[in-house]
């Protein structure tokens, strides 16, 4: 390279050093990366190594770079999960499903596994027809739904925490069943719940939830508890205080009663019986307090099964001096079966 520039008709020899200039390869590579030739810094050659125009940088295939001074050589089945031999790698495996998630095998970090298990182009997870999701270790059923671990309280009362009550609190409601193992399976209904400091805390009625329980099997489901509702119209009296008869359409499991008035007894309380087939399903008879015109969640002893075909009415015992009048009795129940799905 040579430059000539005349100032007041004097001939100046600039050389390409001097102006700050590299001395042209003979040839290049279209984006490829510019190297010095010697060290005088004044000479430029081609090199293999590229730079597309979006910043991705290439080497020929068998080429090598370096780390740290040593070489790293790559062959082209060596990218990503190939068949690499660097015990800090992952090795490949030789097929694999289409969207499939992988799995680690064993424990040794550097091998993988095929699952039947797939996420598609939409994100969309899908999981074998014959297979199960689950939940802290428990089947997440298409009825059943495990809570993960939970805290018993006392047998009506129980918490989930650590994350778990958040996202169970919009959905637990009065109403939602309840079911756990304890030496067989036991069901109750949500009768209140509550949310605070990322604890769940629910109260139930039905089974005991005993202290031998398995904390870990507790599951509800999206669909609540069926009631029915007797009355006894008018004002009570010695000859009007048994409820219409309602008969078992098949096997239930009921959970407890609420009770209202239209107006308040006085001076006493008054009690109702609730018999199936004339046995009473309450130890102690739920009641309506002097003055007040409800009585809610009031649990049926624990176990209270009534078969198919029995006959469930209620009878009132009149204590006070002047008795509630209008009252309404709603029974919480559902198919004892239930406790079979999944």
């Amino acid at each position: 390279m040579s430059v000539t520039i005349t100032y007041y008709g004097n001939v100046l020899g600039i050389t390409p050093t001097m102006i700050g200039a590299l001395s042209k390869a003979a040839s290049s590579t279209d984006n490829a990366v510019v190297r010095f030739s010697g060290t005088s810094g004044g000479t430029a050659q081609n090199s293999l190594m590229t730079v597309s125009d979006t910043g991705t940088p290439n080497i020929p295939t068998g080429e090598t770079y370096n780390i740290n001074g040593s070489p790293h050589a790559h062959t082209a089945t060596q990218v990503g999960l190939g068949n690499v031999t660097n015990d800090a790698q992952v090795k490949k495996i030789s097929s694999s499903t289409d969207n499939a998630i992988a799995r680690w095998d064993l424990t040794t970090g550097d091998a993988i596994q095929d699952s039947g298990v797939t996420i598609d182009d939409d994100d969309n997870l899908n999981i074998p027809l014959s297979s199960t999701f689950k939940r802290g270790g428990r089947v997440f059923g298409v009825y059943w739904m495990p809570f993960g671990t939970v805290t018993r309280v006392s047998s009506t009362q129980f918490t989930v925490s650590d994350g778990g009550g958040y996202f169970f609190s919009g959905r637990i409601k009065k109403g939602t069943k309840i079911w756990w193992n304890d030496s067989g399976v036991h069901q109750a209904m949500v009768v209140s719940a509550s949310f605070a400091t990322d604890v769940l805390t629910v109260n139930i009625m039905g089974d005991s939830l005993d202290a031998s329980f398995d904390s870990t099997s507790v599951g509800f489901s999206n669909e609540r508890a069926l009631t029915k509702e007797l009355y006894i119209w008018g004002d009570l009296t010695e000859s009007n205080k048994t409820t219409d008869d309602f008969y078992a359409p098949y096997d239930l499991k009921v959970y407890g009663i609420d009770i209202y008035a239209g107006t308040a007894g006085v001076d006493d309380s008054t009690s109702f019986d609730v018999q199936d087939d004339g046995v009473s399903i309450f130890t102690s008879n739920p009641y309506i307090g002097s003055g007040v015109t409800s009585s809610v969640n009031n649990a049926c002893d624990d176990g209270t099964v009534i078969e198919a075909g029995s006959k469930i009415t209620t009878e009132a015992t009149l204590n006070a001096s002047t008795s509630p009048s209008r009252v309404n009795i709603i029974i919480y129940y559902a198919p004892n079966d239930d406790k079979n799905l999944t």
